[in-house]
């Protein structure tokens, strides 16, 4: 679904991936005349949300493997090259993904994937305190066997227990990633938020309701600075591709904020930009 493609148009952040979420369409069409934004300034959305994508998938991987299956929410069967195994014996559990030492084609995404991804967790993801570390070794993604992009990051996901809104909370930080182009360039990334999960049956996750707050920053593969940060709660329903509401402004280098509102609850694909005073109206399908 995504593709490296995605890096040269003009795709914005929708908020991140959701925690154990299946990819949702985030990505939007901006005409940099329109929205006063440059060439430069529209790529380090794209390099952000390229991260995003990919921790999407990460999300799920996870999730099948604390479910302790072989398939990927909402994107098929892991491929055959990808090697599950696990090691219980300790107290804290790891899962090794291994998708092998050559380029090989996941089912749902039609990407390539190479190297290893390690999961380990200390209990149970609903019970307080849990804690689900992600890590990569020598993790490559590409949309062809020969242009293979390195991703390494830690990500970790904290149970929090129950806020006082008497729902249970996640804590997800994303540690120093770093994505390093087939062409050499890099693109940094770390990120804080915070899933607040407001409505939802433990064995029916079509239901799931979920706040997201927190921020995001990093440099885009010209060196670039940019960040991110959720200004009013985002808010992502399981029964619906898009953010259905919640501001977030970004910013980059020299450039002006850009203030993005998703809306008011309706499931549509609708996000208000305003950038120096102009507002327009985006759709980000595509």
């Amino acid at each position: 679904m995504r593709n490296m493609k995605l890096f040269f148009a003009a795709m914005l952040i929708a908020g991140g991936s959701l925690l154990y979420s299946s990819c949702q369409k985030e990505h939007m069409i901006l005409n940099p005349q329109q929205s006063g934004n440059s060439s430069s300034n529209l790529r380090a959305e794209s390099d952000e949300a390229y991260m995003n994508s990919q921790l999407s998938y990460i999300d799920d991987a996870v999730q099948s493997i604390l479910l302790n299956n072989s398939t990927i929410r909402g994107f098929g069967d892991l491929p055959p090259c990808a090697a599950v195994t696990y090691d219980t014996s300790g107290a804290v559990y790891t899962a090794t993904i291994d998708f092998g030492a050559t380029p090989c084609q996941t089912d749902g995404w039609k990407e390539f994937k190479q190297g290893i991804l390690i999961i380990s967790w200390n209990g149970p993801k609903l019970d307080s305190g849990a804690v689900i570390t992600v890590t990569t070794q020598n993790y490559f993604v590409g949309d062809t066997p020969t242009v293979m992009h390195q991703l390494q990051f830690t990500k970790t996901i904290t149970n929090m227990g129950i806020n006082a809104a008497g729902n249970m909370h996640f804590a997800i930080a994303v540690t120093d990633a770093t994505l390093t182009l087939d062409s050499g360039q890099t693109v940094t990334w770390s990120a804080n938020r915070e899933r607040e999960w407001v409505q939802g049956n433990p064995s029916d996750m079509s239901d799931d309701v979920f706040y997201i707050t927190g921020s995001s920053s990093g440099t885009d593969r010209n060196g670039e600075p940019f960040t991110v940060q959720i200004t009013n709660a985002l808010t992502k329903n399981a029964d619906c591709d898009w953010i259905v509401s919640g501001t977030e402004v970004v910013t980059h280098g020299n450039n002006s904020p850009r203030t993005l509102d998703y809306g008011n609850g309706d499931c549509d694909d609708i996000v208000t930009v305003t950038v120096n005073g102009n507002t327009f109206i985006m759709h980000i399908g595509g």
